[in-house]
């Protein structure tokens, strides 16, 4: 049965629950994915292939390993232009966040 299977399906009461990831992502996983820009090359994949890339939390590797082979889904091509086509947005201030949240008041 494959996970969108089992997400999709509803559980009847008092019966076990389904995990769904046995993996927890690190402080230092984070940090690397952030680094080498992962979440920009996940968003051109999703573009250009209709699906999302399998994600660390299901990949059986290192996250050295998991961001090599990202990257090598876009060999031979200019990765740091793909970058900058998606980039990440800057981080905003708590008073330009309150802002926002009393505009949608």
């Amino acid at each position: 049965m494959s996970k969108s299977e089992i997400r999709r399906k509803k559980r009847p009461d008092g019966a076990e629950p389904v995990i769904i990831s046995e993996r927890f992502l690190s402080s230092y996983e984070v940090q690397y994915m952030e680094e080498y820009n992962a979440d920009a090359l996940h968003k051109e994949y999703r573009e250009r292939f209709g699906r999302n890339f399998t994600s660390l939390r299901d990949y059986k590797g290192s996250v050295e390993e998991y961001v090599a082979e990202l990257r090598a889904v876009f060999d031979g091509e200019d990765i740091d232009a793909i970058i900058k086509k998606h980039p990440q947005p800057e981080p905003i201030s708590i008073e330009e966040t309150l802002a926002l949240l009393e505009k949608r008041k």
